[in-house]
Formats: structure tokens, C-alpha cells, sequence
């Protein structure tokens, strides 16, 4: 069971981590227009910050993949990272910041994807009959 736990913290990680990235970059502006100064950090503090954030959530994440891998199966472990795709999904949609629209089919997508990892990572047990 604590396999799991970390490879739940270690989904929850990344999926922070992708949706601080993703409101850290929104507000900088174009690479070829970037001029690295002290005015620049000031004026994008909130997003390097975020973008900072963001980084060390990926790295904290991997740390508890690592865990993960340690005590859990790879056929179990592996399908556990797709949760991340629904969970980015779900938090784009709902929150304003980003902008996001949900359609049927973008939630029919994610919803196949969280039940082929209920498939494999919780497969049906099969009773033997005896006779």
C-alpha cells in the first residue's frame, strides 16, 4: 500500500509541477525579446518563481517515483503516470487561469485513459473453479 502512496505523491508532484510551468510561462514574454537583467526579474518575479516552483516539484516528484519503482511491480507502477494526464486536464478546465475548455471529446479521451489504468494497475481476479 505505501507503493502506491508514493507513486500517488509522485503524480500529484508532477501534475503540480506542469500546471505551476504552464501559469509561470503564460506571462513571459517571447525567448528572442528575452534581455536577462535585474529589471527583467523584477518585472517576472511571480512567474520565475513559478517556473522555479514548478522544477523542484519535478524533482521532488522523481524522488518519490523512485520509491515507487522500489516497492511496486513495473506493470503496476508505469500506467500509475498516466493519472497525471487526467489530473492536468481536470485542473486546466476548472481553473480560470488557464484558459481551458473541456469538450465531450477531450473528457471521453481522459476518461479512457483512467479506466485503462484502473484495467491494468486493478485487473479482475478470476476465481478458479474447482470441481
Amino acid at each position: 500500500m505505501k507503493s502506491y502512496l508514493y507513486g500517488l505523491i509522485s503524480v500529484l508532484l508532477a501534475s503540480f509541477a506542469q500546471l505551476l510551468l504552464k501559469w509561470g510561462m503564460m506571462d513571459f514574454p517571447k525567448t528572442e525579446k528575452i534581455k536577462i537583467n535585474l529589471f527583467f526579474v523584477i518585472n517576472h518575479t511571480h512567474s520565475l518563481m513559478a517556473i522555479v516552483l514548478g522544477m523542484l516539484s519535478y524533482v521532488t516528484a522523481m524522488l518519490f517515483w523512485f520509491f515507487t519503482l522500489r516497492y511496486l511491480p513495473m506493470h503496476q507502477a508505469y500506467p500509475l503516470l498516466s493519472m497525471s494526464y487526467a489530473l492536468v486536464y481536470l485542473a486546466a478546465v476548472s481553473l480560470s487561469c488557464f484558459n481551458e475548455t473541456a469538450t465531450i471529446l477531450k473528457t471521453l479521451g481522459v476518461s479512457l485513459i483512467v479506466l485503462g489504468i484502473w484495467i491494468v494497475v486493478f485487473p479482475i481476479r478470476h476465481k478458479k473453479i474447482t470441481y
